[in-house]
């Protein structure tokens, strides 16, 4: 299990983090596109499928974990993530080189460099990146034009199925873990956030829905079905939590 050396020094640097004048113009400048979702919901597959298309460019974010396993294949330095250490990003962090950036789980911090920005606003394409709950609200108060999408599931135990699919040797403790950050995204979502959902039945069909909604404006399943999916799935993180005595208000 990953964890954070330097845990202290991230909360003190993150807890007032700000960019600056400069650097959101350059935000209001880009085609920025963010993916919401809890760990499991296919955010990085629908990703791929998309840059199949050419008209969009990855951003890589970085993080201080250690590159994993998903669905048995390795990650790569510079495909999925930049890997670097602490020191790197709270050297980062310090220059303001950061959009945003989020400890996550106690574990790891992961965030999105504004170098990267830089880099991928010379390409005439859609900047498409996965996010994580405080990076997308911190995001969003800069730019409220940015589109958000929250990826969600079709059903609780499809989402453990992928879950474990993807890390069969996972602890229930980083399991109650992450499904307490799944309850936390959600209730955000709910009360404070306007994006669109999209259903991850299948990578390819969400990722066609995602491109169509870029085109057209227009999303065939309507909104309260997928709030309704939400509070289902906000349900059953509840039933389970409240299994091993770990029930959040």
């Amino acid at each position: 299990m990953n964890h954070l050396n330097n845990l202290n020094q991230f909360q003190k640097i993150l807890k007032n983090y700000q960019i600056s004048q400069t650097n959101i113009d350059l935000l209001n400048q880009t085609s920025l596109i963010l993916l919401l979702g809890f760990s499991g919901s296919g955010r990085s597959t629908i990703i791929k499928q998309l840059s199949q298309s050419n008209r969009y460019y990855f951003l890589v974010s970085d993080t201080t974990r250690q590159p994993r396993l998903n669905n048995g294949i390795l990650e790569k330095n510079g495909r999925e993530y930049n890997f670097i250490s602490e020191d790197q990003f709270l050297k980062g962090l310090k220059r303001g080189d950061y959009l945003e950036a989020e400890i996550i789980h106690q574990q790891q911090v992961s965030g999105l460099s504004l170098n990267e920005l830089k880099k991928a606003k010379k390409i005439n394409k859609f900047m498409i990146t996965d996010i994580d709950l405080g990076g997308a609200q911190k995001i969003l108060q800069y730019n409220h034009q940015i589109k958000l999408f929250f990826i969600i599931p079709p059903s609780f135990d499809v989402w453990m199925s992928r879950l474990y699919k993807r890390d069969s040797d996972m602890p229930i403790s980083e399991l109650l873990m992450r499904l307490k950050t799944a309850q936390k995204i959600i209730n955000t979502f709910i009360k404070d956030l306007n994006g669109v959902i999209i259903i991850n039945n299948d990578f390819k069909l969400s990722a066609q829905q995602i491109d169509n909604y870029l085109t057209t404006g227009f999303l065939e399943t309507s909104d309260q079905n997928k709030i309704e999916l939400l509070k289902s799935l906000n349900l059953d993180i509840k039933k389970f939590l409240a299994m091993f005595g770990t029930l959040d208000s």
